[in-house]
């Protein structure tokens, strides 16, 4: 035998193979790729959304909470909350229902007491949601990819 069996090209069942998945890599990628910049984004703007919808009656069950725990026994954390519930409950005043909360809330500091600690929610929701999103598409699109073939 001479020198060149070694040095010959790949042919038979091996080349082939190696093909096959390189171009299906290839259109994989290029699937997966496109709505990247979309899916992240979508998933952004709706945890954002969502936050923002939620957020009053967060804000409303916290103060609900902090009212129903003995003074005594929730001094610790009732400094860390007072910097995002700064109302009527650190005086003493208690809540007799939702209605009568929101009513305090909105007369004491406005529409936007209901907002309050909204900011730090949103950036950590929104960037929390915008890769959960874009981690659940491409794994569809993956896994979709990989069906069809």
């Amino acid at each position: 035998m001479s020198g060149n069996s070694q040095n010959a090209p790949m042919a038979g069942p091996t080349a082939s193979p190696i093909k096959s998945q390189v171009s299906r890599l290839i259109q994989l990628r290029s699937t997966v790729s496109q709505p990247v910049f979309a899916a992240f984004l979508a998933g952004g703007v709706a945890g954002a959304i969502s936050r923002t919808v939620v957020s009053p009656l967060e804000r409303l069950k916290i103060l609900f909470q902090i009212q129903s725990v003995g003074r005594e026994e929730y001094k610790i954390d009732v400094l860390r909350r007072r910097f995002q519930i700064n109302t009527m409950s650190g005086m003493g005043y208690r809540y007799k229902s939702i209605w009568d909360a929101i009513t305090m809330i909105v007369s004491q500091e406005g529409v936007w007491g209901l907002y309050k600690g909204i900011v730090p929610n949103l950036l950590k929701v929104a960037p929390s949601m915008a890769s959960s999103w874009l981690s659940f598409e491409m794994t569809r699109d993956f896994f979709l990819a990989m069906k069809d073939e």
